[in-house]
C-alpha cells in the first residue's frame, strides 16, 4: 500500500485489511479465518468477551461506499 489502510477497514486480530469479513452479534467485524481460529481457543468475542459461536457469525454490512 502507498498509505496504510484505515483502521476501520482492518481486522483487529491480524491487523490486515479484511478478508471475507464477518460480523458478530455484538457488532465486531473480523476476517472469517481469523475469528474461526480464535473460536478454536475460546467461545468468546476477542474484543468484548461476549459469548460467541460460529453459527452466530453473520455477513458484514457495507463498510465503504464510493
Amino acid at each position: 500500500y502507498v498509505t496504510r489502510p484505515s483502521a476501520h477497514l482492518c481486522c483487529p486480530i491480524c491487523h490486515a485489511p479484511f478478508l471475507s469479513p464477518v460480523t458478530t452479534p455484538c457488532g465486531h467485524t473480523f476476517c472469517r479465518g481469523c475469528i474461526l481460529q480464535s473460536l478454536t481457543f475460546t467461545s468468546a468475542c476477542p474484543i468484548d468477551r461476549s459469548p460467541l459461536q460460529e453459527a452466530q457469525l453473520g455477513p458484514t454490512m457495507l463498510i465503504v461506499q464510493n
